[in-house]
């Protein structure tokens, strides 16, 4: 008698197939700077490279490869040294692969558990530098490798050692290295932010008298006043410490809960927030007397970006407003345009285009003008699972890629 095989669903195989594409954007063959981490060098998803396509051909750019096995996941991918860096979470474990500029695996290894709640997959972009990357699972686990190699070279469960909390959607930050530390958001009593040492994992300072829990977003890090600061949107608001020491600096809650997501924008002085649902706003700061204030300046209703952040282009800020896309003035707060466009979704900047990408795979080229929401070309991804693509896109090297 012939034993009956069990047939594998198709969706739960799509799902676990996630691919990363890299599609041809250049005109010269521009070659950019790395873009070593979630949201690129300065953390604000705006690119420096030009001589890149004001317009695609029909049916998109030129699709370079395909690469398959990333695991499922909503993280996008950093880029250093000729390797692509992502997390997926493949069977009951959470990776951190590393792609050839070809598309080809190089290493992949588990860094914990697996995220399987609400809206299972990895979330945390890797973060690399000075030849080592770091990652943490959505459980908080927190794994530094051999960026070449991928052997481990030191671990942490962050959230566990600092007495945070797992929240609903599972930890999403994508960790901040600065000077020699790394930096992240456990959550916990008199921890909120803390600082590792990066190279060996060894706990530089906590912030003490700060203990938010955390939200979804990831922190960043500037000069004012004299200061080095790092600012995170936490579920109470946005909270800044002092890179050095850790210590509290100012903060800033036009509204508190856990649907904190967007990173922060960061310029002048000033700094932009946006919220889930919820009107954003932006504080200028003042520093006298060696200390530094955060007074709000405005206020918007225009801006409630839900996961696919906002960039800042020539003092105006783009992003996804609820199920279209909203432009800003960053010095007055003045709504410019709304338009539906693509619906929801991600976006970033290059040579005077806005990349937007919708959860359902619709990519878009954008004029990036205050104008009005100028859609140059688009066209659709290649489906390669279920669920959303929620993956920020990214533009480096001549190619944008895309995670889903």
């Amino acid at each position: 008698m012939r034993k009956a095989v069990r047939s594998e669903p198709a969706g739960a195989l799509l799902a676990l197939a996630a691919a990363a594409l890299a599609l041809a954007v250049p005109s010269g063959g521009a070659k950019g700077a790395d873009w070593p981490q979630w949201r690129g060098p300065r953390r604000d998803n705006v690119s420096t490279e030009t001589g890149l396509l004001k317009k695609w051909p029909e049916g998109g750019p030129r699709l370079l490869w395909t690469a398959r096995g990333c695991g499922k996941g909503f993280s996008t991918v950093a880029i250093a040294n000729g390797l692509i860096y992502t997390t997926g979470d493949i069977g009951q474990r959470c990776f951190i692969l590393a792609f050839g500029l070809d598309g080809q695996l190089r290493w992949k290894t588990p860094i914990g558990k697996a995220w399987t709640k609400e809206e299972p997959g990895a979330r945390s972009t890797p973060t690399v530098a000075d030849g080592k990357v770091y990652a943490l699972t959505g459980h908080g686990e927190l794994a530094c490798l051999d960026a070449r190699t991928g052997k481990r070279l030191w671990w942490r469960d962050v959230v566990k050692d600092f007495g945070g909390k797992v929240i609903r959607w599972g930890i999403a930050e994508s960790v901040l290295v600065t000077d020699d530390k790394v930096i992240c958001t456990p959550g916990g009593k008199g921890a909120c932010l803390v600082a590792l040492e990066k190279r060996t994992g060894r706990t530089v300072w906590t912030s003490k008298g700060v203990s938010d829990e955390p939200g979804y977003s990831s922190p960043i890090a500037f000069e004012f006043g004299g200061v080095r600061h790092v600012v995170n949107l936490t579920s109470r608001g946005l909270v800044a410490v002092e890179a050095r020491t850790g210590k509290f600096l100012w903060r800033y809650s036009p509204r508190s809960g856990n649907l904190c997501v967007p990173t922060p924008i960061y310029s002048d002085g000033g700094v932009f927030t946006a919220y889930y649902h919820f009107p954003g706003g932006k504080v200028q700061l003042d520093a006298r007397d060696g200390k530094v204030t955060a007074t709000e300046v405005w206020r918007t209703d225009h801006m409630q970006n839900y996961h696919g952040g906002v960039v800042l282009v020539d003092g105006y800020l783009y992003g996804n407003h609820k199920n279209g896309w909203s432009c800003i003035d960053f010095r007055t707060g003045k709504l410019m345009y709304f338009a539906k466009g693509i619906g929801k979704g991600s976006l970033t900047y290059a040579d005077g285009m806005l990349y937007c990408l919708s959860e359902r795979g619709t990519v878009a080229l954008v004029r990036a003008t205050p104008k009005a929401f100028e859609l140059v070309s688009k066209f659709r991804i290649p489906r390669g699972g279920s669920g959303p693509t929620w993956a920020h896109p990214v533009v480096c090297g001549g190619r944008l890629y895309i995670r889903h």
